[in-house]
């Protein structure tokens, strides 16, 4: 087809039949040919090798050309290898001068002086040790990638100075390799207990490296809780407004049996009166309506109770007075009430309370041996001086009663603490942990807390603490800023009296600068603010309970062992009623550190009672396990003895058999600069 193509144009036109049969020559074709079909292929013919001569002036001497004959897969490998090479040379400069100035001495290197390019040839030896070293740095990298757990990607974009600078970046950290080390092991650790995604967050910032173990306990919590609501029917189909529902239904079912009964006993009672138009009416009845009648001088109370008793017994048969007003009020032939109670027991004296016991046929004493009794520690007659030893605590006539081995029902459920913490203290140390608390929803309980004022404790006549007392003023203050009288209910409780005068009229100067404070010590509300000092205290409760212990060092830094009403017998059954007045907290403002109660230089019960209390304010509750009462023996042997007694000649204080119960350690040597 070649040799046809070539001599076709100079043919001149002649009949169809004679072309075919010359073709037929030509070709040496025996069977007929079809020109009209073959003319076509014959013109392309013609057209592709007017470009290939078009062509041979520009490739002559490229490798792989040959004309009509050339390799066309090899030509492709050639053309797709040149793409690659004018990408490469585009990358390697941003100047365009440049990047010809390259292409050129490319082109110049592999097609007019690709001898350079064969084997043997040192321009051929440096390229070779160029691909191995490529090679070596590919291997490398991949394994640096592995250190790092890194994409090989992500190490390149540091480019070529950054990886040449990173051996001795790390160099200059190898201290931190280790550390760096242990880190990787625990990743792989933690990821093994599928806690990949806390190490995401942890490296991406979205978690702080201090909170990784509160993010664990939060997010492993909920997951637990979630899954244990599917995994119980209860709680998966629990509707919160529906359990609301049922609470309002029980609460308003329960304010109908407690109303029921009164409703009942009022009807009983009214049934038994006299109606005030009745014609019957005289006898005692008649006393009384003559009395009610009166404008003016009516018969006093003792002689109206002497002349209608049986009246006054049907219109109120309960009577709420105290052992002076029975005394004042009952005559000595009045009919016995049925039942006496007595409440605050311990409080009540002996010959106080025999006058009023006579007045009944049953009696029952209700009371807390641990809690305040009787005394004259304020009384107006004394002199409020620390050191008096004239004021001694009085028999109550709850313990005359617990004497005498009367029978007794404890009552063991604690109502009023909201967090266990605020009875914690009392429970362990007096009633031996056999008080019954509610639960609390509170998973950090600190309702009892420890405010260090570092105050100086005027002694003499003053015997007060004016920074403690600034403190309590300016927390009350920020407490009922801002909040509806009644929705907070705040108490005071001081050591002494002096200081809760203190207090008190620096209470005065803060309502008058705010006369929004002033709201919330209306008489009117049911709980109003009040200051009082221990011996007035018991029986109250408050929200809030803010403790003055107004006690600490003296202006030449001495703390002395005597605090006050502490130091007497029953000095702890004070402190148990100033810290358990509480219901939502606790907050305790003192002068004094716990160690700087020195227990060898006091026997007195209150104040060992007392130094542990603020170590339990402070800490926590594992102070209470962490108690030293001091020395629960003497020594064991005279080897102990004399040991003691040549470390006593040396300067030192020492204290036999320290600890508790059986655990107890023969020698304490107090530290002088920490002598608790």
């Amino acid at each position: 087809w070649r040799k046809i193509g070539q001599s076709w144009w100079p043919l001149k036109l002649v009949q169809e039949r004679d072309l075919a049969q010359w073709l037929e020559a030509q070709a040496g074709v025996t069977q007929a040919v079809d020109v009209a079909a073959d003319l076509p292929r014959l013109k392309s013919l013609q057209q592709l090798r007017l470009d290939l001569q078009a062509l041979r002036m520009r490739l002559e001497g490229f490798p792989g050309w040959n004309g009509a004959d050339t390799d066309l897969a090899a030509l492709r490998e050639h053309a797709a290898l040149g793409q690659q090479l004018r990408t490469v040379l585009g990358r390697l400069s941003p100047d365009v001068r440049e990047r010809e100035q390259l292409r050129e001495g490319l082109r110049l290197l592999v097609v007019e002086d690709n001898a350079q390019l064969q084997s043997g040839m040192p321009l051929a030896q440096q390229i070779a040790d160029c691909q191995q070293r490529q090679t070596d740095f590919a291997r490398c990298l991949a394994a640096m990638a592995r250190l790092a757990n890194a994409a090989p990607a992500s190490l390149l974009e540091m480019g070529i100075d950054g990886l040449q600078a990173l051996p001795q970046r790390l160099q200059q950290v190898s201290g931190q390799l280790r550390s760096w080390c242990a880190w990787q092991r625990l990743c792989h650790e933690a990821a093994a207990l599928g806690l990949q995604p806390l190490l995401d967050a942890l490296a991406e910032g979205r978690v702080a490296a201090g909170r990784s173990k509160v993010a664990l306990e939060v997010n492993h919590a909920r997951g637990w809780l979630a899954q244990q609501v599917d995994a119980t029917p209860e709680l998966r189909h629990f509707v919160p407004a529906e359990h609301e529902r049922k609470i309002l239904r029980f609460r308003e079912a329960d304010d109908r049996v407690r109303d029921i009964p009164t409703e009942y006993i009022r009807t009983r009672l009214r049934d038994g009166l006299v109606r005030p138009d009745d014609a019957s009416l005289h006898g005692d009845f008649a006393v009384l309506r003559r009395e009610l009648e009166k404008k003016t001088r009516h018969k006093p109370v003792r002689q109206l109770l002497a002349e209608a008793p049986n009246a006054i017994a049907s219109l109120t048969p309960c009577l709420l007075m105290s052992p002076l007003s029975i005394a004042q009020y009952l005559p000595e032939n009045h009919p016995p009430f049925d039942l006496v109670i007595f409440d605050e027991a311990s409080q009540i004296s002996v010959w106080d309370a025999i006058g009023a016991i006579a007045r009944g046929r049953q009696v029952v004493m209700v009371g807390d041996p641990k809690q305040l009794p009787p005394t004259s520690f304020f009384s107006a007659a004394q002199a409020e001086e620390e050191g008096s030893e004239d004021d001694e605590d009085l028999e109550s006539i709850l313990d005359e009663l617990l004497g005498a081995n009367l029978p007794t029902l404890s009552l063991s459920w604690h109502y009023r603490s909201r967090h266990e913490s605020l009875i914690t203290f009392s429970n362990h140390r007096y009633y031996k942990g056999g008080l019954i608390t509610f639960p609390s929803p509170a998973t950090s309980d600190r309702a009892v807390n420890l405010q260090y004022v570092g105050g100086l404790y005027e002694r003499g006549s003053s015997q007060t603490n004016r920074s403690e007392a600034d403190a309590v003023v300016a927390e009350i203050a920020r407490r009922l800023q801002d909040i509806e009288p009644g929705r907070l209910s705040i108490g005071v409780v001081t050591f002494n009296q002096k200081q809760q005068n203190l207090i008190l009229d620096l209470l005065d100067a803060a309502r008058r600068a705010d006369p929004l404070l002033d709201r919330h010590f209306d008489e009117s509300l049911v709980e109003p603010v009040f200051v009082k000092n221990l011996e007035s205290v018991q029986g109250d409760e408050r929200d809030l309970i803010l403790f003055s212990t107004t006690f600490g060092p003296d202006r030449q830094g001495q703390v002395s062992m005597n605090f006050g009403p502490l130091n007497r017998a029953g000095g702890e059954r004070r402190l148990n009623v100033a810290i358990t007045r509480a219901r939502q907290e606790l907050q305790v403002f003192t002068s004094l550190r716990p160690e700087q109660i020195d227990l060898s230089r006091t026997r007195a019960e209150g104040v060992r009672d007392f130094r542990h209390f603020l170590e339990f304010a402070e800490r926590g509750a594992v102070a209470l396990d962490a108690a030293v009462f001091g020395s629960v023996g003497s020594f064991d042997s005279p080897f102990e003895e004399s040991v003691a007694g040549e470390l006593a000649r040396r300067g030192w204080v020492i204290h036999p058999q320290v600890g508790v119960s059986r655990f107890r350690i023969d020698l304490g040597v107090v530290d002088p600069d920490m002598p608790g």
